[in-house]
């Protein structure tokens, strides 16, 4: 039996495996690390599967009884099916050969979320049918191809804690087109997950943060300017004329209370939390800041990433975050293990 595993690089078990699970093991193993492959006749791998075995002895059953009987009828329907289960040999192997399989950019979850590898999948002569992907065991995700049509699959993996991840082993299987022969092969696919940490709203009295905003004006932040009803003395420059033009009440900014338009997330914010609690703050003020497009910084040991805005300085930011203590040239490996 085959089931997953995450282990640091490097690490490995004394067990005894048996004949199969060793043969297993020297297939896995002597493929290369890549970002992509095409599948040939060197990597994919032809054996019948459970039902095969079964339609194999059959198939002798039948051949014995029409020895023995001297049936016409049986030898006919006995080669009939022979051939059938020959051909499904061959089918099966052009359903995989010519395949490229390719590691593709993956979005990074918030622990607790499910987490996936994102595989690109295509085949630019043929149509390719019932796929199945895994890089853990029980948990595998089917697909099938169109010709010249590139296919995402999300192949998912059981994993709940911040890091980068490697996939060590990608499985592609199938039992095109009767389920009789198993075609498979084992992938060392150069592909990485990100786990974030997950984001949990700090307490206003625990964030000690802003460069002089106060928390409940950072927390509530949507808008860079506080709003109050027009006195004599306020320019027209400053009258918010998109409120004026939704109602009657003419309101002008206050700019005694605009919010700093640069903003430092330090680790330092919050001196009371633990280290994990301190990564998920930072996260969700992360998140926030991105959402009301203002530039900020991020501050912790050892990094310090400088004030920008927009999506890719959050995802560099949250990048960060998930890495944070963990040694970014050895990241943890998820892997098949046989017991």
């Amino acid at each position: 039996m085959v089931n997953s595993s995450v282990q640091t690089a490097g690490q490995s078990k004394r067990r005894s495996y048996s004949l199969s699970q060793r043969v297993s093991l020297w297939i896995s193993e002597r493929a290369r690390r890549a970002a992509q492959f095409t599948l040939t006749q060197k990597n994919i791998y032809i054996f019948p599967s459970a039902s095969g075995f079964g339609f194999a002895a059959l198939l002798l059953l039948m051949l014995v009884t029409a020895i023995n009987y001297q049936s016409s009828l049986v030898y006919m329907l006995t080669f009939l099916l022979g051939a059938i289960f020959f051909v499904s040999i061959w089918l099966c192997f052009l359903n995989l050969r010519g395949l490229q399989v390719e590691s593709a950019d993956s979005q990074g979850v918030f622990a607790g979320n499910a987490a996936f590898f994102r595989v690109r999948l295509l085949h630019a002569q043929q149509h390719v049918y019932g796929l199945q992907l895994a890089v853990r065991a029980n948990g595998c995700v089917k697909a099938s191809l169109e010709p010249g049509k590139v296919a995402l699959v999300d192949v998912p993996v059981d994993l709940n804690k911040r890091g980068r991840y490697r996939s060590d082993r990608l499985l592609i299987e199938t039992y095109y087109p009767f389920g009789l022969i198993r075609g498979w092969t084992w992938l060392k696919l150069d592909a990485d997950c990100l786990i974030y940490p997950a984001p949990i709203a700090p307490p206003e009295d625990a964030y000690m943060g802003g460069e002089g905003a106060s928390a409940a004006s950072q927390q509530k932040g949507g808008d860079r300017d506080v709003l109050r009803g027009f006195q004599a003395g306020d320019t027209l420059a400053r009258v918010h004329w998109k409120k004026f033009a939704s109602g009657d009440q003419l309101v002008v900014r206050d700019q005694g209370f605009v919010m700093p338009e640069r903003l430092w997330l330090k680790w330092e914010d919050f001196p009371e939390a633990d280290a994990e609690l301190r990564l998920s703050y930072l996260c969700d003020l992360v998140l926030s800041r991105q959402a009301a497009g203002e530039d900020f910084g991020l501050e912790l040991p050892g990094r310090r990433i400088s004030p920008h805005h927009g999506r890719k300085h959050a995802s560099e930011c949250l990048a960060a975050l998930a890495e944070y203590g963990k040694p970014v040239s050895d990241p943890a490996v998820v892997s098949f293990e046989l017991e």
